[in-house]
Formats: C-alpha cells, sequence, structure tokens
C-alpha cells in the first residue's frame, strides 16, 4: 500500500481508530507525517512513522515505537 501527500486515511493506534491526513511521505513510502485531530498516546496532532509490513499498513511511531496500522480512508 502506498501513500501520497494529501490522501485520507484511517489510523488505528492501540484500540483508538480516527481519521486523519498524509502530510508528506518518503518516495518509496518508509517513512510518513500523519496528521490527526486528536491525541494518540504522546502524539498530539501530528506523527512522524517508519514503516514496518508496507502490504499490511503497520508503521510504528519514530518517537515511542508503538505499531500505527494505516490505510486510506
Amino acid at each position: 500500500m502506498t501513500f501520497e501527500k494529501g490522501d485520507r486515511i484511517k489510523i488505528v493506534y492501540g484500540e483508538r481508530e480516527v481519521e486523519g491526513e498524509v502530510v508528506i511521505g518518503s518516495h518509496n513510502n518508509a517513512a510518513l507525517m500523519i496528521s490527526f485531530d486528536a491525541m494518540l498516546g504522546g502524539h498530539v496532532g501530528v506523527m512522524p512513522v517508519l514503516v514496518h509490513d508496507q502490504e499490511r499498513g503497520i508503521y510504528h511511531s519514530i518517537i515511542d515505537g508503538t505499531e500505527v496500522r494505516i490505510q486510506l480512508a
């Protein structure tokens, strides 16, 4: 799964599910900056993530290592 700047996304962080947007991504989608209108763990409104399993949309927070699932909304 690949993401583009401006894509509307569904973010699953632990038990929470929120909608958000891709702010910017690396050319190979290995790293993304995502935004959302919520507080997820220690992240308030934005979160940098690194890919763990691109095919399944599994990323990890660069800040605390928490698993984040991302899908197109």
